[in-house]
């Protein structure tokens, strides 16, 4: 082996090779250290977006109302995506403006055909790249778990702003939290105008009155126009009752009606038939031949509703439509369902001249057909029995509400009072907990939801027990109310026990939701105080008498149960409300 030295004719690319290879060396180090500093910075402008995304999911989570939302989105948004600009737009339902808002400008309304780039974004539902004179941009549409355009947001870059992928990422997620928090403040939006609508109902005391309120405020939640309601009137003859903004020759066509009319609007009246139209095309192909004087007026998307009396005969229909087209969700559905259901008890009421009283057990004891029909493995009996008669009006409630896989929610609930303010008080808490439950509300959120809505000038108890015959289990909600009591199929009755609950109006968190078994020939008893409260005694000598009278009657059916338990335990000065459920295997 030679070894070389520095007189060596080779030593000189000895050197040269080394320092070839130490150069590329320190060109490596360098580009490692600069795609550390990259790294870095992507890192850190990743954590920083997820906090300002963060900060805008807790902001958004905390608006109450479309201009909460919209000033969150304004004033938070911009930071998450490096914004130099972003305007929000809002499409109400139906309707054809945008209520627009950001930018630092004043709001402004801009019609939905408008060839503008937010507009676009909403009637076209899609989303639209921007290159203009103001720099680069995204308008995004905001959408509805339906998929449906709620609105648009448009952003704005003050330079160019390349194609990253996460970038793309974090837009599609600040505009999915968008659309949710507006999804919410609809759903909020609508249960309030349904509260309001049931209370002026409760407070109608002639047909006269019904109709105006009906008119008035049946559309709010939907935001709807041109309302119109057709009664019967003497022989085959049909009127139609509209508000004075009805444009003259619209109504000039309405006139002359009989039941035999082919319109929509008769035809539920007539056939007791529910009638939505998506837009005129619908009703070109439904109707053919038949002219179309609302659609010659503007109405885009129509809605027919009849309205039933008791013996479940149309008594009504009530008619109305959006100048934009509007398909109708599930959640729109339930809320027309809540509004006829709202609409026929207070006309029957009226109708018939019923007096107070008969308001108040028709308010607690009528239910919908859907509700009248037991779910595939139940069989159900309700009882209402108020405490005093004439002008004395009581606040006990039950209800019944079918959910999807044969499930139903039983609602039994007391609002404190003898008077026609308990009656409002209690057809207010009764619609509101209906249309929440109907929406698919958490059963621990609806209390909260319930306090969010209508504040705190409520004072009473509530009861809610989902019961699943499928899964052989129910679900105990409780708001100061009663505990409901089992009757297990072969053991004694024992009382439900839940977490402690403060009672309606002063629910301020999600509620503690109990699971107990509810098998093949179980019992299940929900009810108000005045089943067992008695004066002088204590309460839980009457929990233990209605375990007794419940025991004596276990292997009847549960009509005979629920009549045995009014007959055992009579004597109350209060109301009583009661619901008794056998699982049927």
């Amino acid at each position: 082996m030679s070894i070389t030295g520095p007189g060596d004719a080779r030593w000189p690319d000895v050197l040269a090779a080394g320092d070839e290879r130490r150069g590329w060396l320190l060109a490596e180090l360098d580009a490692a250290r600069a795609e550390l500093r990259l790294f870095r910075a992507r890192s850190e402008q990743a954590l920083r977006r997820a906090e300002a995304l963060a900060r805008l999911a807790g902001a958004l989570s905390s608006a109450r109302g479309r201009d909460a939302i919209v000033e969150v989105v304004t004033t938070v948004a911009p930071a998450v995506v490096d914004a130099a600009a972003l305007r929000v737009a809002i499409a109400l339902p139906g309707r054809t403006v945008l209520d627009v808002a950001g930018a630092g400008t004043p709001p402004e309304r801009l019609p939905v055909d408008a060839d503008a780039p937010l507009a676009r974004a909403v009637r076209d539902n899609a989303a639209l790249a921007l290159a203009d004179d103001l720099g680069t941009g995204v308008c995004l549409p905001l959408r509805d778990g339906d998929g449906g355009a709620l609105g648009a947001l448009e952003v704005r870059w003050a330079g160019r702003t390349d194609d990253d992928e996460s970038l793309r990422s974090l837009l599609d997620a600040v505009a999915a939290l968008c659309g949710q928090a507006l999804q919410r403040a609809e759903l909020t939006g609508s249960a309030q105008a349904m509260a309001g609508f049931a209370a002026r109902l409760s407070m109608t005391r002639s047909t006269a009155e019904a109709i105006e309120v009906i008119l008035d405020a049946a559309t709010t939640a939907f935001g709807a126009e041109l309302p119109g309601l057709a009664m019967r009137d003497e022989g085959r003859r049909v009127r139609l009752w509209y508000h004075d903004d009805v444009p003259g020759e619209l109504a000039a066509t309405f006139r002359d009606l009989t039941v035999d009319d082919p319109r929509p609007i008769v035809r539920a009246l007539h056939h007791g038939e529910r009638i939505v139209l998506r837009d005129r095309a619908d009703f070109a192909t439904r109707f053919p031949g038949l002219p179309d004087p609302v659609g010659r007026h503007g109405m885009v998307t129509t809605v027919a509703l009849p309205l039933f009396g008791a013996d479940r005969r149309p008594i009504a229909a009530l008619g109305f439509g959006w100048r934009r087209e509007r398909p109708l969700r599930d959640s729109d559905l339930a809320l027309l369902d809540t509004v006829a259901d709202l609409c026929e008890q207070t006309l029957e009421r009226v109708r018939l001249a019923a007096a107070e009283h008969n308001l108040v057990t028709r308010l607690a004891g009528r239910l919908r057909s859907s509700a009248l029909a037991a779910p595939e493995g139940l069989a159900v009996a309700t009882r209402y029995r108020p405490a005093m008669s004439g002008l004395h009006l009581g606040g006990d409630w039950y209800d019944l509400v079918r959910q999807d896989g044969d499930r139903l929610a039983v609602v039994v609930g007391d609002v404190v009072g003898h008077q026609v303010e308990a009656a409002a008080d209690m057809a207010q808490l009764r619609t509101v907990l209906n249309t929440l439950i109907r929406l698919g509300v958490p059963l621990e959120e609806v209390f909260l939801r319930l306090t969010e809505l209508l504040g705190v000038g409520f004072l009473g108890t509530c009861l809610i027990v989902v019961v699943d015959p499928a899964a052989r289990a129910a679900h105990v909600a409780r708001a100061g109310h009663p505990h409901p009591v089992v009757l297990p199929a072969g053991q004694p009755p024992r009382t439900v026990q839940t977490a402690n609950a403060m009672p309606l109006g002063m629910v301020d968190r999600p509620m503690t939701v109990t699971t107990v078994a509810f098998r093949p020939g179980d019992v299940l008893v929900a009810y108000t105080d005045g089943l067992v409260e008695r004066r002088g005694r204590p309460y839980d000598e009457g929990v233990a008498a209605l375990h007794r009278a419940l025991a004596a009657v276990r292997d009847e059916p549960v009509e005979v149960i629920a009549d045995a338990l009014l007959r055992d335990l009579a004597g109350s000065e209060d109301d009583q409300a009661l619901v008794v459920l056998r699982h049927l295997g």
